[in-house]
């Protein structure tokens, strides 16, 4: 008997042990990471072209891959030879670069797209959806079935890249590009927060979950892995996005018209207010309760009383009004003895502040103004250096109030991504540089600027320059060594050098582009045309462009869809 039970207790372990094995091996599954693709424009062979009113493609040398002869093709990753062809009589096609069809056992195979401010590719780069029978399911570009056809829909969750809307009896759920659930279909419909940072992008954004209901919409929240934090059960749902995921999941939702605050789930100021809004300079709410305003902090802690007519904020002040009268307090609720309207710490050495007659200027660390001018708006830039505008006119100064840069732009602002600022002269729109040490490289005229990744151009309707991220005029040369062309101004009239200097092609056109490809660009006579790099003749001027920066490959111009991956057409 003792045997017996012995051998039943080890069977019963054995057992016990492999059921835990499969729950860890299930989870490790489900928590399988949304792995995301991102394409750098240098690493771009393939093109979408338009020829009247079909669609081919061509690579990036100018090469026709596919005849434009379909009614549309969508290139869902353009690094990899797998156009999806749709066909003017309904259905698709997926062919390759030798014009091969593939994925031939799937019917009706669609590239899913996504929203553009997402990814500079505007489709799922590694996922396709088919049909079958009336429904649909998902493969990736080799054939690899991801999903059965089992869904009445699949489509692209906005601002979420990897995640997918599906749909069964009517109802939307969320799966991911490896197929995993994310959420069951049991909702109306699912939208994403809209959470971003620099370091994960979208991926750590949530789902605002809404059914519908005999009294109207009701709304949820799921977190990013798919656990319902918040049931349907709200009027409204607004996630803070402002705040780092990584200090927690805010969420301000409206119950029966009442809003509130919780954070990962958690209750923290109850659902009892007409307003509650989020300030992210201070990471603070203001809190509308009747009539009455105050502020509180993110943990629920008041700052400042429900008891005012109005709260507004300036930089660290906090301005509550009350009939006639008014008080500012510091973001801990202490009142401070000040008529200045905004205080903005910048540092330990300065901090600009707004006066009661919206005058600008900056103080030190003991709080003395250093400027005597009035300004209408000042701006840090870095060290002791700000940006002012006085009057229509803006310029730089030094703490001390020396002009660095003359206060005579229109517009002085930062070049996105770059050490750069782009002045515009109020005179004649030229565009100046002035780089981190403050030297200005002067522009062009009625000019625009392009940012790549090593340089910044600056073009007008006849002129261009390149200037590098230190702020110095550089040539294309510079930029892109391997060309065979380069385009050079010699008296006023545009021709092409070779990497020696030497002329290739004559000094006598308006504009030009730099090679791309095998082509370039030539204007004459106000129309476009294209060479290809031996100087031969592929399209005769006649393209009339609104664009000054215009493109070529082969016969084929660049046209601006609102993608980063661009499309040429040939008329």
């Amino acid at each position: 008997m003792r045997k017996s039970r012995k051998k039943e207790i080890i069977i019963a372990i054995v057992v016990l042990l492999a059921i835990i094995c499969t729950i860890v091996v299930v989870n490790l599954l489900n928590k399988k990471k949304v792995e995301l693709t991102e394409i750098a424009q240098e690493d771009i062979k393939y093109y979408l072209i338009r020829d009247g009113q079909n669609y081919g493609v061509i690579d990036r040398e100018g090469n026709i891959i596919i005849e434009p002869q379909y009614f549309l093709i969508d290139i869902p990753n353009p690094t990899i030879d797998k156009f999806v062809c749709y066909l003017s009589k309904g259905g698709s096609k997926v062919v390759n670069a030798s014009n091969e069809e593939v994925l031939t056992e799937y019917n009706n195979i669609q590239a899913i797209s996504i929203n553009q401010i997402t990814s500079n590719v505007p489709f799922e780069k590694t996922v396709l959806r088919y049909e079958e029978n009336g429904v649909y399911g998902l493969i990736d570009f080799s054939g690899k079935k991801i999903t059965n056809a089992i869904y009445e829909d699949i489509t692209n969750l906005e601002f979420k890249e990897g995640y997918l809307k599906v749909k069964k009896n009517g109802l939307t759920g969320i799966i991911d590009i490896n197929g995993r659930k994310i959420l069951d279909c049991e909702y109306d419909d699912i939208i994403a927060d809209g959470y971003y940072d620099s370091e994960t992008n979208y991926s750590n954004a949530g789902f605002v979950l809404r059914i519908k209901t005999d009294e109207g919409y009701r709304f949820g929240y799921a977190n990013t892995d798919g656990k319902v934090i918040l049931q349907t059960i709200y009027n409204e749902i607004n996630r803070i996005t402002d705040i780092n995921n990584k200090d927690g999941v805010y969420i301000i939702p409206a119950y029966n018209g009442r809003y509130g605050l919780v954070k990962n789930g958690k209750q923290i100021i109850e659902n009892e207010y007409q307003n509650v809004e989020y300030n992210p300079l201070n990471k603070v709410v203001i809190i509308t309760k009747g009539q009455a305003n105050g502020v509180s902090s993110l943990d629920g802690k008041t700052i400042v009383p429900i008891d005012y007519d109005s709260i507004s904020i300036g930089g660290s002040y906090i301005n509550a009004v009350k009939g006639d009268k008014k008080i500012i307090f510091d973001v801990e609720g202490k009142t401070i003895d000040t008529k200045n309207l905004s205080y903005t710490k910048i540092n330990d050495n300065y901090a600009i502040i707004i006066d009661e007659n919206n005058n600008y200027n900056v103080v030190d660390s003991d709080n003395n103004e250093l400027f005597k001018n009035k300004y209408i708006y000042i701006e840090h830039y870095f060290d002791n250096y700000f940006i002012v505008s006085q009057g229509s006119k803006t310029g730089i100064v030094d703490s001390n109030e020396n002009i660095i840069v003359p206060v005579e732009y229109s517009s002085i602002q930062k070049i996105k991504d770059t050490n750069l600022l782009m002045a515009i002269a109020s005179d004649n729109n030229r565009i100046d540089i002035i780089n981190k040490y403050l030297k200005v490289t002067k522009g062009i005229e009625n000019a625009s600027i392009e940012k790549n990744k090593k340089y910044v151009k600056v073009f007008s309707e006849n002129d261009f320059m390149y200037v590098d991220m230190d702020g110095n005029k550089i040539e294309y040369i510079d930029i892109v060594p391997t060309n065979t062309l380069f385009a050079k101004k010699l008296n006023g009239k545009w021709g092409f050098v070779d990497s020696k200097g030497n002329n290739v092609i004559d000094y006598k056109y308006e504009n030009v582009t730099e090679q791309n490809g095998n082509y370039v660009g030539v204007k004459l006579n106000g129309k476009w045309g294209v060479l290809d790099i031996k100087g031969n003749e592929v399209v005769e001027p006649k393209y009339e462009l609104s664009q000054n920066n215009p493109s070529f490959l082969n016969k084929y111009y660049k046209v601006t869809t609102g993608m980063d991956v661009a499309m040429y057409c040939a008329n």
